[in-house]
């Protein structure tokens, strides 16, 4: 499995920028690809639809907000949560 750089401006493949502290990988990629397709298959179950892409947005940042998680834009900034 791999790794690499993203910045705030390019959460994909980013091979020009190696010195970033922010990484993502295959497997946060795949754990994420699992955890989408049960939100998924919950939404054809209830609505017969799939979810919105905010429907997925608010699902994540709902969960993600209780971890207390710095910002990246904060962290640019200098200051904490």
């Amino acid at each position: 499995m791999g790794w690499w750089a993203i910045t705030k401006d390019n959460p994909g493949l980013n091979l020009n920028n190696p010195n970033t502290e922010r990484y993502n990988g295959d497997g946060p990629a795949d754990i994420m690809m699992l955890a989408i397709q049960e939100i998924i298959e919950e939404y054809q179950e209830e609505w017969h639809r799939l979810p919105y892409r905010e429907e997925l947005d608010a699902a994540f940042n709902f969960v993600a907000d209780g971890y207390k998680l710095e910002d990246q834009n904060q962290e640019d900034e200098g200051s904490t949560k």
